[in-house]
Formats: structure tokens, sequence, C-alpha cells
């Protein structure tokens, strides 16, 4: 009779995984599509259950947004907010393998706020005094930045950042966290994790910071100071430093994983 159960329930199961890829076969050519007004619009809010999100910049006036095999795509402006939420899902299982496209106009905004709780952000040349990035299970690919505050929150993926400008919140509890900035700061940043490796690069030499980077457990290396300046703290690791006549401080802090600052 077990047995019997078992068998009824793979056999459910298995119909359920079928007709959601016949759905997504017969509906493979269908675009989700809109474009939205940009004038007046400050501040971005996007949301996803299980897709990708990508960012890119556009000379148009209008927002531009399309995702594929999704109807249950909701946008919606209020004053000088765009909400786009595609977070309501109507797959019973989702694949992954769908991306919400959103092209913005080319400005300043005040505050671009992107969640995912089992996707990929990825985007590039953002201009935004506060970039807020929350993953639970996705990795952040960010080409261009320029802002106040960058802040990130993934608990398991990577994040790699490049052509930074601005500080940075950045917590990333496993995977592996790749920053390229251009040294200089608005105020204090802090990059940490649990068990994943950060790896650091300055493109310009900082002239005004102070370098604080410790671990637990984990090793530090750096072409910046010498190999003396790293001190034993317990079983880890600890740098304290100053570029030029310091100002902001730069915080790198692993409890198990390697260090890397350049």
């Amino acid at each position: 009779m077990k047995s019997l159960k078992l068998n009824i329930l793979s056999v459910i199961f298995a119909i359920i995984i079928m007709l959601n890829m016949t759905a997504c076969s017969d509906s493979s050519n269908i675009v989700n599509s809109e474009s939205i007004p940009g004038d007046g619009i400050e501040e971005l809010i996007i949301k996803t259950m299980g897709q990708n999100i990508q960012l890119q910049p556009s000379h148009d006036d209008d927002f531009k947004v399309a995702m594929k095999n999704d109807k249950n795509l909701s946008i919606e402006t209020k004053g000088n907010v765009l909400t786009i939420d595609a977070s309501r899902s109507s797959k019973i299982i989702n694949f992954k393998s769908e991306t919400l496209i959103i092209e913005f106009p080319e400005r300043v905004y005040n505050t671009i706020d992107v969640v995912t709780a089992s996707g990929n952000i990825s985007g590039k040349d953002i201009q935004a005094e506060n970039l807020i990035l929350t993953v639970s299970s996705g990795d952040i690919y960010l080409n261009g930045f320029k802002g106040n505050r960058i802040h990130g929150d993934v608990v398991s993926g990577n994040v790699t950042l490049e052509k930074i400008t601005g500080s940075m919140q950045i917590a990333n509890e496993t995977g592996v966290t790749s920053i390229q900035h251009d040294g200089n700061f608005i105020d204090d940043s802090n990059i940490s994790t649990l068990s994943g490796k950060i790896n650091f690069t300055f493109k310009n030499e900082p002239q005004n910071v102070f370098i604080d980077v410790s671990t637990e457990a984990g090793n530090i290396q750096t072409t910046l100071f010498s190999s003396n300046m790293i001190q034993s703290q317990g079983g880890g690791k600890k740098l304290f430093a100053e570029l030029g006549s310091g100002g902001s401080t730069l915080t790198l802090k692993s409890s198990s994983g390697l260090i890397t600052l350049n």
C-alpha cells in the first residue's frame, strides 16, 4: 500500500512538471512588455521571486519593462515612485530561466531598491544616491556605479562590483565578494562575510582612507602594505593602516575566508 501511494505521488508530480513545461513551451514567444513614462520618477522598486533581474540604462525618456512567460507582472506608479513587481509568479515550478529586463532613463535617482528571492541581479552604469540589492540565493554583478552608497545583502551567492564610486555596506554570508573601487568614498564602508572570500581592488589608490581588515580564522594578503603590518589575532589576522591623511574607514571582515587587498 505504501509503495502504491508513492507511485501515485510520483505520477502526479511528473504530470505537474509536464504541464508546467508544456505551458512554458507554448508561451515561449510571448513577451509581457510595457513602456512607462519616466518624467518625475526618482525612486525605483523592483521585486521578483525566482526571476533574474537585468538593469540597463537607455537614452529614451521612458522606462521599458519586458519579461517572458509570466502574466503576473505588476507595474505601479505612485508619485515619484515606480514599483515593478514580479514576485507573484503564476508558475507552480520556476526553472529560473526567466529574466525581468528593465531599461531606465539615464540619470541620477534617489533610490533604486532591487529584491529577488532566488535569481541573479545584473546591471551597468547605474547612478543613484542609494542602491539597495537584496538576494536570498543568487549572484549580483554590477559594472559601473556612481552615487553615495551601495547596500548589498546576499545569503548565498557571489557579488561582483566593478567601476564603483561611493561607499558600501555589503554582507555576503557564503559567496565570493569581488570589488573594484575607484578610491573615492563618501563615508565609512563595510564589507563582511562568514565563510566566503573577499577580493578588494583599488583602481586608483585612495588618498584619504583608513583600512581595517580582520579575520577570525582566515588569512590576509595585500600588495598595498608590508606583510609585517599584518598581525596575528587569535586564530585569524588583523591589519589596520592608513592611506594618505586618513578619513573614511574601509572595513573588510571575514570569519573564515581569505581577504585580498590590492
